[in-house]
């Protein structure tokens, strides 16, 4: 099988390998036509009456997009996206843009590690504003804000895009927390209100200014609302109704909460026994006196006050998530939501949902396995597991698949290479099918006792299976290598195809914490089973040294290191983060970072020569910016 593992990319056509040759050239990858991946802010406005302009912000190399949405008064027209020109992977802006907003010029406005910038989808260019410690914009009709800190900055856009600030402008105010912030005008009053997010046990702040938003000055007055009286769950999102009532939107990590209030002192609190952990925003129809609320997975189709639901309720692709919502400024009906494959609509207030992927090349692969005959592969991401069928004719995609139906991203994928039905994948669990995706069962996790490895950590997603390999000389063998983001994680099997599990001491002398694994690879040494472990660097503990050798013996597994002195042309330890191993023939090739300024380096071994050792490859040539983290 062909076998790609751990890296962060759009989905290329990176199947098609090629026999190794120092001299062999290869062509510029095309990408495939698989859309999705995670949406991090949803924004439009009404270009015409009839045409609506969509944009859209991406956990990718792609940072950005943009879609038209037309109406010809019956039916309505998704367009496929279109990458920002200067938002490309090759503006290098990276794929943590959560903060949007656009003019009706068409001038977009986005942070970018907290400083402001603006661009137009028919520009090459994002210019920044010289504006840092941003945290949250809004645009409404020709005036832009936006919060740095404390302080509330204000001023005119004109008829090009361009702002100017105001001769009254900053305002200071009573924000300046760690939660994320929201800028909101009323509808009816004009009035600004200022959000700061509360995460249990704090509170949510919540701020009414005594201006309206074109009018602001730094005399205007801040007074507080009071969110004291509400639950303590974690208040991620604010939003104000067309009559002026104000929403709140949080979860206590099992259920969603929603409470609202028409006189900005009683609020009306509801479990609504959805269950998911909170969205980031609201948005309404726009109709004052019944209107639609949206709200992350949610909906309410009485001002707040009826039965909130899941989007779907009559028909739905995918899933909706705990993410970010849009109501068109055009239509009434439509509104965009987050999806576990990507992005969602709804011409229907929400009761059904479908996709408008098309474009969108977005998609985080973190592994893929392919028959040796480059007819059908499986992929991991991180907007679940893919399957692609007749690649070398009529490729097709199935759309994205979750083994649980519960939106989890997946790390690692392994297929059984003599039945390609039997597949596992991984994101902190193990999950196994054996008819071809049809049905799933979880068949491992290193988070269950005895290992107990945390599900989650002080960096967020932290325990991932990040690397199954099934073993081709006896398939009831398959690896698992775990690797955790802020401590070491381990290598794991099972020589019954799942049934039971082991783990395999690396570095460590008991159950538990090892050595960071990235990589798996099998090969056949005369008789014995061996399998070569890439494993990740760790400065902190000093464990996981570039690759080890994992022979099957009849007393079991033994490990030993296999990069060192002796086993190297240059004669000592490396140490190193290998990221990939590859074998061609009885060569097995290595890539990864130093343990300094993280330069790629390669190595490759001929196993089929007792006496040859581990040599150096040359790197001249390869991309570097040093201090950056190698992927």
């Amino acid at each position: 099988m062909i076998k790609i593992n751990s890296f962060f990319a759009l989905l290329m056509a990176c199947f098609c390998m090629l026999p190794f040759s120092l001299d062999a050239q290869l062509s510029e990858p095309n990408t495939e036509e698989v859309y999705g991946g995670r949406i991090l802010s949803i924004t439009g406005y009404d270009r015409t009456p009839d045409t609506t302009r969509i944009y859209i912000t991406t956990e990718s190399a792609n940072s950005a997009f943009y879609t038209d949405v037309s109406h010809n008064g019956s039916v309505a027209s998704f367009g496929s996206f279109n990458v920002m020109p200067s938002m490309s992977a090759m503006a290098n802006l990276g794929s943590d843009i959560h903060v949007a907003a656009v003019h009706s010029s068409g001038v977009f406005f986005f942070v970018k590690n907290n400083e402001l910038y603006q661009t137009h989808a028919d520009s090459g260019m994002a210019i920044s504003l010289s504006h840092m410690g941003v945290s949250s914009i809004t645009v409404r009709d020709s005036v832009l804000m936006f919060l740095a800190g404390n302080m509330l900055h204000f001023g005119l856009l004109d008829a090009n895009g361009n702002f100017t600030e105001g001769i009254n402008s900053p305002l200071t105010t009573s924000m300046g927390g760690m939660g994320r912030t929201s800028i909101l005008v009323a509808a009816s009053s004009k009035l600004v209100y200022l959000f700061e997010e509360g995460m249990a046990p704090d509170t949510a702040h919540l701020y009414k200014l005594s201006d309206s938003y074109y009018s602001l000055s730094n005399m205007t007055s801040v007074t507080n609302i009071s969110t004291s009286g509400l639950s303590s769950v974690n208040w991620t999102s604010c939003g104000i109704g067309p009559d002026g009532g104000l929403f709140l939107g949080g979860g206590d990590f099992n259920n969603l909460y929603s409470a609202h209030t028409d006189n900005d002192t009683l609020w009306t609190e509801v479990n609504t026994g959805v269950q998911g952990a909170g969205g980031s925003n609201f948005a309404f129809s726009d109709t004052a006196a019944i209107y639609r609320v949206y709200s992350g997975k949610m909906y309410n189709a009485g001002n707040g006050d009826s039965t909130w639901r899941e989007f779907g309720t009559t028909g739905k692709e995918t899933h909706p998530n705990d993410g970010v919502v849009f109501h068109d400024p055009n239509f009434n009906d439509i509104v965009y939501m987050t999806t576990d494959m990507g992005l969602g609509s709804s011409e229907t207030g929400g009761e059904s949902i479908f996709e408008i992927n098309d474009g969108i090349e977005a998609v985080q692969v973190k592994g893929i396995d392919m028959t040796a005959s480059k007819t059908m592969a499986w992929v991991a991401s991180k907007s679940g597991i893919r399957q692609v069928t007749n690649y070398q004719t009529s490729p097709t995609w199935s759309n994205a698949i979750y083994p649980m139906g519960d939106g989890s991203p997946y790390f690692s994928v392994g297929m059984n290479p003599v039945d390609s039905s039997t597949v596992y994948v991984g994101n902190h669990k193990v999950y196994k099918t054996i008819d071809g995706g049809a049905n799933w069962v979880k068949v491992f996790s290193a988070t269950d006792a005895p290992y107990n490895y945390p599900e989650f950590g002080d960096m967020g997603d932290i325990t991932i299976a990040s690397s199954i390999e099934v073993c081709p000389y006896d398939t009831n063998i398959v690896m698992v290598g775990y690797y955790r983001g802020d401590s070491l994680g381990g290598l794991f099997v099972t020589e019954d195809a799942g049934a039971t599990w082991d783990q395999i001491l690396i570095e460590a002398s008991v159950d538990g914490i090892d050595i960071n694994v990235r990589d798996i690879t099998f090969y056949l040494d005369s008789i014995d089973t061996v399998a070569y472990i890439a494993a990740q660097y760790d400065s902190t503990f000093q464990q996981g040294r570039s690759v080890y050798r994992v022979v099957k013996t009849s007393g079991g597994w033994v490990a030993a290191q296999d990069m060192d002195a002796a086993n190297t042309t240059v004669g000592y330890q490396i140490t190193a983060t290998i990221r990939d191993l590859s074998l061609a023939g009885d060569t097995l090739y290595a890539c990864g970072t130093d343990v300094g300024n993280n330069h790629p380096i390669a190595y490759f071994r001929d196993l089929g020569d007792s006496t040859a050792k581990w040599d150096v490859m040359t790197t001249l040539g390869f991309p570097f910016i040093q201090g950056k983290k190698g992927r």
